[in-house]
């Protein structure tokens, strides 16, 4: 075969692969458009586990703080670090940073961080129930949005 006949062939198939990706593409977007609402409750699905989880995650710190005792001193400074634990996993997540229930219990955990010598057992029971509640009105709210 000549060149001339080898750069007809890759003529062709340049031509034969444009009008395939061509194709491709258009097939892509109309299944897409068909489709949107499929993929777009994946997605939400995706981003909803991710919220589950830092919920799990959570409850279990939530869990360590309530098997301690404010009244003995080894557990007070555990209970402090705690709060800080649970203040920065609100914080590091954009979807329960931008919870306003989440952004008052925070508001609280701080003030409990700057005057732990008015921190109590009670107080700590307190926020704790107060977590619980909202970590449960948080799950709802991704439920009905889902």
């Amino acid at each position: 075969m000549t060149a001339d006949s080898w750069q007809k062939i890759d003529l062709f198939l340049n031509i034969w692969g444009n009008i395939f990706t061509i194709c491709s593409a258009g097939l892509a977007m109309y299944l897409y458009w068909i489709n949107r609402e499929k993929i777009s409750e994946a997605v939400s699905i995706l981003l909803n586990y991710s919220t589950y989880a830092s919920l799990v995650d959570l409850r279990l710190i939530l869990e360590k703080l309530v098997a301690l005792r404010y009244s003995t001193a080894e557990d007070k400074a555990e209970i402090i670090a705690i709060l800080s634990e649970i203040d920065g996993h609100i914080s590091g997540h954009k979807a329960l940073r931008s919870n306003q229930s989440l952004l008052e219990f925070q508001k609280k955990i701080k003030i409990a961080q700057r005057k732990p010598e008015q921190f109590s057992e009670a107080r700590k029971r307190s926020l704790a129930n107060e977590l619980r509640g909202i970590i449960k009105d948080v799950q709802v709210d991704l439920n009905v949005k889902n």
